[in-house]
């Protein structure tokens, strides 16, 4: 809980109480600062006596609700924000991965097409009309080269 809903929160609390109430402030071992109506059990270094007030103005009393809903909302935005941009890095990675695997694919492909023409029998493909068009020799070649530049834009 950040300082302003405790603070919030500590005056919604003095204003609650019928008469003046008595509140401790210490710091832990690590840097924490506690409030409670009871000194800690431990015995702290650092412990202050605080007495607060139990006739706070309403007005008073309705600033430090506005600042606790202030405080309240600001909380619930960072967190929301923090889920849209947690969720929006999720997405990137797995756009990321998409691509690497159709990257990945074509590779692959490409260097089938090459070992295809590369190999000693006949190559073809297949038409529109669903008939074989054989690869001549003199076109071999300039296919090869051809396939062997999709391998290196593929693969890298």
């Amino acid at each position: 809980m950040n300082r302003g809903c405790r603070f919030g929160l500590l005056l919604l609390l003095a204003a609650s109480a019928s008469a003046a109430q008595e509140l401790y402030r210490w710091v832990d071992e690590e840097g924490n600062v506690h409030f409670s109506d009871r000194p800690p059990a431990e015995a702290a270094a650092d412990v202050s006596e605080l007495t607060i007030d139990a006739d706070i103005s309403p007005e008073r009393q309705a600033e430090a609700e506005a600042r606790l809903k202030a405080n309240q909302e600001l909380l619930e935005n960072t967190r929301n924000s923090n889920a849209e941009a947690a969720q929006s890095r999720q997405e990137e990675r797995t756009k990321s991965r998409q691509a690497d695997r159709q990257r990945q694919t074509r590779c692959e492909l490409a260097r089938f097409n090459l070992r295809t023409l590369q190999e000693v029998g006949p190559v073809y493909s297949v038409n529109e009309a669903g008939e074989r068009v054989y690869v001549e020799d003199d076109d071999r070649a300039n296919k090869i080269n051809q396939a062997r530049r999709l391998v290196q834009q593929a693969c890298g």
